[in-house]
C-alpha cells in the first residue's frame, strides 16, 4: 500500500505499524494485510501507548487521541477474545497498564519521552 503514512512502530514479528492519513476501514485493512493475531495485538498496544503518551504530552486537546483510539478499536476489533486471552498470556499481561507498557516497547523511538 503506497498511501501517505506515518510509522509508529513494529510488531513483535517486525511488521510495521502505520498510521494512514485517512484512518478508515479501507485504509486500516490494507495496511494491516497479512498480520497475524499477534501482529494486530501489538498494533493495538502501541496505540494504546500513543494515546497515553498524547495524554501526558498535550491533554485532551490532542487531535490525535481520537485518531489512534479509531485505529486502536480496528486493531483490537481484529482479535476474538480468546486470541487477545492468549496474546495476553503468552506476553504475561494482566492489565491496560501492562498492555501500554507492551506497546511502548515497540512504538518508533521518536515516540518515547526521554526526560
Amino acid at each position: 500500500m503506497n498511501a501517505p503514512s506515518q510509522r509508529l512502530g513494529r510488531t513483535r514479528a517486525g511488521k510495521v505499524i502505520l498510521q494512514p492519513w485517512i484512518i478508515d476501514e479501507k485504509s486500516l485493512t490494507g495496511f494491516s494485510a497479512g498480520y497475524t493475531d499477534s501482529d494486530h495485538f501489538d498494533a493495538h498496544s502501541v496505540c494504546e501507548y500513543l494515546i497515553s503518551w498524547e495524554l501526558l504530552r498535550i491533554g485532551t486537546s490532542s487531535q490525535l487521541i481520537n485518531k489512534y483510539q479509531r485505529m486502536s478499536r480496528f486493531y483490537d476489533g481484529k482479535l476474538t477474545r480468546a486470541g487477545r486471552d492468549l496474546e495476553m498470556e503468552r506476553l504475561r499481561l494482566t492489565t491496560i497498564l501492562d498492555v501500554i507498557q507492551h506497546g511502548k516497547r515497540l512504538a518508533d523511538r521518536i515516540f518515547i519521552d526521554h526526560r
